[in-house]
């Protein structure tokens, strides 16, 4: 699960990304991205020269995070909360909507396998 929002770009600007496993894809080209299948133009770097190490005493969500009422004193910084729901079919009832902190949210311990440091 991720979290990721349409947006259109400024002429000139970009969004950078990481992969941390070898996709086998070409140096550059199209790909569709995310649930809507959108098209979107992508060109590999070779080095930003950004290192992830196992440092510092906060840890960072690499995708949502389901809100628990343990985690507020944990929490540092997120965005908005996400709430998620759905119909069971066979139950022929709604699911309980759920909230989620957001991909990127700091916590101050390691709260699941899904953080980096």
């Amino acid at each position: 699960m991720y979290t990721f929002v349409h947006v259109r770009l400024t002429e000139g600007t970009k969004i950078v990304f990481g992969i941390d496993r070898d996709i086998s894809i070409g140096t550059k080209g199209v790909f569709k991205l995310g649930a809507e299948q959108r098209f979107v133009k992508y060109e590999k770097i070779k080095d930003l020269g950004i290192v992830f190490e196992n440092v510092g005493k906060e840890f960072l969500t690499l995708s949502p995070q389901r809100c628990d009422k343990e985690l507020v004193n944990k929490l540092i910084a997120t965005g908005k909360i996400r709430y998620i729901g759905g119909w069971d079919l066979r139950r022929n009832f709604h699911k309980p909507v759920v909230g989620y902190y957001p991909a990127g949210s700091v916590f101050s311990e390691k709260i699941a396998g899904n953080l980096i440091k």
